[in-house]
């Protein structure tokens, strides 16, 4: 796993300076199991992987220039996560998604402290939820994106039927908790095999709506 902080030269060249390759570990998993959030008010990014035994993420801050200043790295789940997702929901926070033991999409509210990082408790989204299927982000079956104007998570999630449903969760200090799953009846789409995938959601401001692809 390596870090690279560039800086973008913009005008006529737009071109991008790097900094010096930061090695912070050697990965025995999949490479697509690794997924970084940005964090404007402290300047701080989460990176969240799989080391090839188990889930650990770790806090690494632009420090100077081009220069990394990292944080040790922290378990978060004890096993392969058959991919990672996360947003940032506020200063020195994010949550962080990712398919637990039984292939359940849990989150868990992420902190940090200086290049110190903690978590809150798991808490399983959905417990009828399909197998991945496979090791790479797009089979993971779930995506998240951060609603900046409710300060709300949207989790959308594989069903064991196939269907794309979502949760709406909300954070409290470490915690957080989901409401009820939409649509009620129907779907998105369906399938009987281990697709559709959404792969990637995102947050649109302007419109004040949630896109999820798949």
């Amino acid at each position: 796993l390596i870090i690279h902080h560039g800086t973008v030269n913009g005008g006529s060249t737009n071109t991008v300076t790097w900094g010096s390759t930061d090695v912070r570990t050697s990965l025995s998993g999949s490479s697509d199991k690794i997924k970084i959030s940005y964090d404007p008010i402290s300047y701080k990014t989460f990176c969240g992987f799989y080391n090839g035994s188990q889930s650990e993420g770790f806090i690494f801050t632009n420090s100077s220039g081009t220069t990394t200043t990292a944080g040790t790295s922290v378990n978060f789940f004890s096993g392969n996560p058959f991919g990672v997702d996360i947003v940032n929901v506020g200063e020195d926070k994010w949550v962080v998604g990712y398919l637990q033991g039984n292939n359940y999409p849990e989150v868990r509210v992420v902190s940090a402290s200086g290049t110190n990082v903690s978590y809150g408790t798991a808490v399983v989204v959905n417990s009828s939820s399909a197998s991945s299927g496979g090791s790479t982000l797009s089979d993971a079956g779930f995506s998240m994106s951060y609603d900046t104007a409710s300060s709300q998570v949207v989790m959308f999630y594989r069903n064991s039927s196939g269907e794309i449903k979502a949760k709406v969760g909300t954070v409290s200090g470490t915690d957080i908790s989901f409401g009820s799953q939409v649509p009620s009846s129907g779907t998105f789409t369906n399938g009987t095999d281990m697709k559709p995938h959404p792969g990637s959601a995102a947050y649109i401001p302007a419109k004040d709506v949630h896109i999820v692809a798949y």
